[in-house]
Parts: structure tokens; sequence; C-alpha cells
């Protein structure tokens, strides 16, 4: 388990798509940062609940579903899809490795890509609006610690959703099909049923208890700790279980 731990880690380190899309989440921060000068002291900004200080753009850019879901489908196509296709895996098994510490290790790797592909965006909002407005409040540990738990419970609400897509990897196990089955069941399933939670309250309140409604509402309810903790309960449930079905799946596919 350490040696696929530690070649995961070298390919994560040395992937150069994962580093090309890290620095576009990094450059849109701080575009997102640029625009929001043209919003200061402007009506639109209350209208449009735009935030300015650093703290808030920190919250504030966690809080976009699609974009968790789309930045899940990118650490997918990086960390499984990609090994099936240079045949990673296949080899992996013929050097004796478990396949169920082969599902364990991917879904290792994929909390390694997700954080690295997550963390630029908010990161640098926080940086950089901090620069332009001010943080937005006292800076103290608690402030920090708060930031942490809210972008880790965050992390986890991704990770849930793209565990999905991980388990569709590895039954398909073709990259187009995976990837195109990701974006029209995740990405734009995910976002017809929030739609629909919406108009339909009762749905709405089922999905805010979600890894797909959890983004908003915890943000809409200022991130208590019982509802943070209570949010990562429920993704890290999620997660176990996908990668439970995942590996049982695996066990029985046969790879060419």
């Amino acid at each position: 388990m350490s040696n696929l731990l530690k070649a995961e880690w070298k390919k994560l380190a040395h992937s150069f798509p994962l580093k090309i899309a890290a620095a576009a989440m990094l450059a849109l921060s701080f575009v997102t940062a640029l625009s929001s000068l043209s919003y200061r002291g402007s009506p639109l900004q209350q209208e449009m609940e735009i935030v300015l200080d650093g703290y808030g753009a920190f919250l504030v850019s966690l809080r976009d579903t699609p974009l968790l879901i789309l930045l899940g489908i990118i650490a997918l196509a990086i960390v499984v899809c990609g090994d099936f296709d240079n045949r990673t895996i296949q080899a992996e098994i013929c050097a004796g490795h478990a396949r169920g510490q082969i599902v364990v290790s991917k879904f290792i790797a994929m909390m390694m890509a997700y954080t690295a592909l997550l963390l630029p965006y908010p990161a640098g909002r926080l940086i950089f609006q901090s620069i332009f407005y001010g943080f937005g409040r006292p800076v103290s540990a608690a402030v920090v610690m708060q930031l942490l738990a809210v972008f880790a419970v965050y992390m986890l609400i991704g990770l849930a959703l793209a565990s999905a897509g991980v388990l569709l990897a590895f039954a398909v196990r073709k990259t187009i099909v995976v990837i195109a089955g990701s974006i029209l069941i995740l990405l734009l399933g995910g976002n017809a049923l929030l739609s629909f939670g919406v108009s339909i309250p009762q749905l709405g309140a089922v999905l805010d208890r979600t890894p797909l409604g959890l983004a908003k509402s915890l943000f809409a309810c200022g991130y208590p700790a019982g509802d943070l903790g209570m949010a990562a309960a429920v993704c890290a449930g999620m997660i176990l279980v996908m990668c439970l079905l995942t590996a049982l799946v695996f066990r029985k596919a046969e790879l060419r």
C-alpha cells in the first residue's frame, strides 16, 4: 500500500495537467478579485451580494456547487482515467497489488489532487481581496481555524460528489464515457436537481442534507460547528460507501 501511495504522490507531483489546472484556478481568483473593484461603492454590490473583504471572499468562493463538481471531474480524469488509458492500473495488478488496495490508493490520490485544484481559488481570493480591501475582521487563531475547518468540509463535499465518478470510472474504464457520464449525471443532473429543489421546498430540504446541497446550505446558515460536523460525517460516509462499492465492482472486472 505504501508503494502505491508513493507512486501516486510522485505522479501527481509531476502531473503537468494538474499544475496547469491549479495555476488556472489561481489566475481565476486574481481575475475575480480584480473584477470586484468595479463594484466598490456601487448599488450593485448589495443587490448582487458581492463580498469584497478577504474573509468573506474565501467563504463565498467555496459555495459554488458546479465548480466543486467540475474540479472533481478534472481530478477524476487525471487520477483514474489516465491510469486506465496508459495501463498503469493493469501494471499494478501484475505487480501483485490487491485490487482493493489500488481502489483505496486512488481515492487517497483523488483527495490530494482535489486539494491541489480547489485550494488556489479560495486562498487566492483571500490574499488578493485582503490586499485590495482588507481581511474584514481581526485575525485570530479562532478565525484561521474556522476557515481551515470550512475548507476541509467543502473538500469532503467535492470528494463525495466526485466519488460517484470514481465508481463509474472503475465500472466502465473508458475515459470518454466516464467524463461524459460524469458531466451529464453530476454537473447537469446535479444542477437540475438543485433547480427543482428551489421550486419544491420538500425536495430542497432533503438536498440540503446531501453533498449536492450542503455547499449552499452551510453558507446560508453561517457555518455553525454542529452543521459542519454533520456535513463532514455525511460526506465521509458517502465516500466510504462509494469506495466499498468501487472495490466490489473492480474485483469482478476483467481487464484487457
